[in-house]
């Protein structure tokens, strides 16, 4: 598709944007289009959204869009142009395709997500790619396919102009409207009149409400000793792709207040890119269908690296209880030499600190071998410091547990991780 060029005073090159921030990417035949946006009339107050995008006549759909709603739209149909706009106006949402000229969506995602001035944006990818997972995994807020029909784009552009207008923050409550839920949720929208609570009291409401891409930034579970196992590993899954960490009351509402308020004060909306199902906050697993969940484990083979006997002797005698086969390794190269040897291992315990080579390098090295990819590796660390868990995630652990080992919490991580 070629646009004709319109001589128009009121319409800007998306390429004059390189030359304002004396930057030069490599030239391409659409920079040359024509592209109504607003970049020169941009004001204090305005509610900016940046749209990457490189077909024509969406990109102006988008920008209608944005008009209506009273929004900014800044635009650029190159990725990197698009990366550079992101740094000089920092937008207040970004609506970013992945398929572009010179750099890629995803390029500019992990871009967005490792900047500190930048990683708080909520990035909004609308791309004809089958890359859900991907795109939610790298830190994406939402996630829609091409060719987006009417009512899901509304949807969409009514969900960004919400929450610029308002930083609406919304929680997704699970349970049956007990006292202690209710002072939980009267005491959040007392503390931050931004703060919005949807309680759902069925599974299949909350499953609905979370696939929906509400923007949850957690999900509270009311009662871990009445949800079934089955409801449990479905809200898992759904949480564990839209990176959404999952919070459980349990007739505690101030602790569970103080775990929500870490996550609303957060700078970063979601900064959950990593493989685990509950990041910060998942706890004991009690309910009523223990039986089930126990034959989730039974006949498993688990491969425990530990330099440690007495933690070993400890875990051993728990996990063959219930049923599994456990196979030991001293340090972070012997967990590798028994991985090797040993095919059937369907999931491993990493401890962090040992000799010879600790569990991040053990981790790091199982992952670059393609056929680990989805082996899942529980990370065993005696602290419990962010920093620490961020660095089990980003060398390829799965999950992880702190140290001394919660047994009721061992077997819920490892139950959730085999559940097929």
């Amino acid at each position: 598709l070629y646009i004709p060029y319109i001589n128009e005073p009121d319409m800007l090159p998306v390429t004059n944007v390189i030359q304002q921030a004396d930057v030069h990417p490599q030239p391409f035949e659409k920079a040359q289009m024509i592209v109504r946006d607003d970049r020169d009339n941009i004001q204090p107050d305005d509610k900016k959204v940046l749209i990457i995008e490189d077909d024509y006549v969406f990109l102006q759909v988008l920008i209608n869009q944005c008009h209506s709603l009273g929004m900014k739209a800044i635009v650029s149909m190159i990725g990197d142009e698009g990366l550079l706009l992101a740094k000089k106006y920092t937008p207040h949402a970004i609506i970013l395709d992945m398929m572009l000229p010179v750099m890629d969506g995803w390029t500019i995602l992990r871009h967005l997500k490792s900047d500190e001035q930048l990683s708080h944006i909520p990035v909004h990818v609308v791309t004809a790619m089958e890359k859900f997972n991907l795109s939610m995994e790298m830190g994406a807020e939402s996630f829609h396919h091409k060719p987006t029909n009417s009512h899901d784009l509304h949807e969409l552009m009514m969900n960004i102009s919400h929450t610029i207008n308002h930083q609406q923050q919304n929680i997704l409550a699970y349970g049956q409207h007990s006292d202690a839920m209710q002072l939980l949720l009267e005491e959040l929208e007392k503390e931050k009149s931004t703060v919005h609570c949807d309680v759902i009291d069925e599974i299949n409401g909350c499953l609905s409400k979370l696939n929906n891409n509400n923007g949850y930034r957690c999900v509270i579970i009311e009662n871990s000793q009445l949800i079934k196992a089955e409801e449990q590993v479905q809200i898992n899954e759904v949480a564990y792709k839209l990176n959404i960490p999952l919070l459980y009351l349990d007739g505690n509402p101030d602790e569970c207040l103080r775990e929500v308020n870490g996550l609303l004060e957060s700078k970063e909306i979601k900064n959950y890119t990593s493989k685990t199902t509950t990041p910060l906050f998942l706890k004991t697993l009690k309910n009523n269908s223990g039986e089930a969940m126990k034959e989730v484990l039974n006949g498993k083979t688990v491969l425990i690296a530990d330099d440690d006997m007495r933690n070993i002797y400890s875990m051993t005698s728990t996990l063959e209880n219930e049923g599994m086969i456990v196979i030991c390794a001293l340090n972070g190269k012997d967990a590798i030499d028994k991985l090797k040897e040993n095919s059937s291992i369907d999931i491993v315990l990493m401890d962090i600190m040992m000799p010879v080579m600790d569990g991040y390098e053990a981790t790091a090295a199982i992952r670059k071998d393609g056929a680990y990819s989805a082996l899942p590796i529980i990370a065993v660390t005696a602290k419990a410091m962010s920093d620490d868990r961020e660095k089990c995630i980003e060398a390829g652990a799965s999950d992880y547990i702190t140290k001394p080992i919660n047994t009721d919490l061992l077997l819920s991580v490892m139950q959730a991780w085999l559940y097929k």
